[in-house]
């Protein structure tokens, strides 16, 4: 039997608020730090490199979408 070092699934808005609960968190961690980080130029570049991964039309493995993200 094979040995299972970890197991991913990928619950992105289905079982998570995955964006409003990581926009949060950075808010908190942006305070905290006293970081001086723009949260619409944030969005922006999350898009940026987000969009073209989640819409390229054809099927990845899941690791190979962790790994460019």
């Amino acid at each position: 039997m094979t040995r299972i070092d970890a197991v991913s699934f990928d619950v992105y808005g289905t079982l998570v608020q995955f964006h409003e609960a990581i926009e949060a968190e950075l808010k908190e961690i942006i305070t905290t730090e006293n970081f001086d980080i723009d949260m619409q130029q944030l969005r922006a570049a999350w898009r940026a490199t987000q969009g073209p991964l989640q819409q390229s039309g054809s099927w990845q493995p899941y690791k190979d979408i962790v790994r460019q993200g």
